[in-house]
């Protein structure tokens, strides 16, 4: 039964075809101390003929290029279909601003992984939050962590993997019509009062 196991996980884990890794941002322009939510997922996972690589796990850094953000702590949401969440150990770490690390590594058996992702081309790897912290243009990058190998299949192998990296713009908060009319009014207001009073 293991033999027959093995020889069905190696079908599914052979692919000639590279994953994609891709991030994107909910909205493509944040106002300034805005939560931008950044999600993470693979797809292309099924070859042209209909073999798919399982995957067991990532290892892969979130890198806000101009550090205009920060990671939000305890933000970070795994997908449901890379494990069974009682099968492994997902852990996150922060490098600094803007920057974030997410991992998971599994002792996962086959059955939980094909059950997980079986027929799957595509499916969320994690997601996680950043305040936007300063004004102007920044990209995140999807990179390497401590492995050189973004994902690993069933074996633990590498899976070939390419990116593509989220682009987003922070601007300053603006003001309404209807409360810029309000203070000049309430303003307005106040300066009668005063002069009414002074007479």
């Amino acid at each position: 039964m293991k033999k027959l196991l093995l020889v069905i996980a190696a079908v599914f884990s052979i692919n000639a075809n590279a994953a994609i890794i891709t991030v994107t941002t909910d909205k493509s322009q944040y106002e300034l101390n805005e939560i931008i939510t950044a999600t993470v997922t693979v797809s292309d996972l099924i070859d042209g003929v209909g073999v798919q690589t399982l995957l067991s796990g990532f290892d892969l850094s979130l890198t806000s290029l101009l550090d205009n953000s920060e990671y939000v702590a305890n933000s970070v949401t795994f997908g449901a279909n890379i494990v069974d969440v009682s099968d492994a150990l997902a852990f996150e770490s922060v490098l600094g601003l803007g920057s974030f690390v997410g991992v998971v590594q599994i002792a996962s058996f086959f059955t939980d992984t094909f059950a997980l992702q079986a027929g799957l081309n595509a499916f969320e790897l994690f997601s996680v939050e950043f305040e936007a912290l300063a004004v102007g243009s920044d990209t995140l990058v999807i990179g390497p962590n401590a492995s050189p190998d973004l994902l690993s299949d069933f074996f633990g192998d590498g899976v070939t993997a390419v990116t593509v990296d989220a682009d987003y713009t922070v601007v300053a908060a603006t003001v309404s019509e209807p409360a810029t009319f309000g203070a000049v009014l309430l303003i307005l207001t106040l300066l009668m009062a005063f002069r009414r009073e002074q007479r």
